[in-house]
């Protein structure tokens, strides 16, 4: 998903790190959205979902830059 969305963002912002961190942000808004909303329903407790986030926003920007790399070279 994360790499269609930088596809998609990709004609509007150019190649590059830049638009993966974009895409990043964009997709950081949703995931902790989703934590936030299985700690309110009770399924996980807080500091389980704010230890996911924490890896997530380390996480999540690395992994997309990688992918944009690969995506622009293939």
């Amino acid at each position: 998903m994360l790499m269609w969305l930088y596809a998609a963002l990709r004609p509007m912002f150019g190649v590059g790190i830049r638009t993966a961190l974009i895409s990043s942000a964009f997709a950081l808004v949703f995931i902790t959205s989703y934590a936030v909303n299985q700690a309110n329903l009770g399924l996980f407790p807080w500091w389980i979902s704010l230890t996911e986030l924490v890896f997530q926003v380390i996480e999540l920007p690395i992994a997309l830059i990688a992918g944009a790399q690969y995506y622009e070279a293939g």
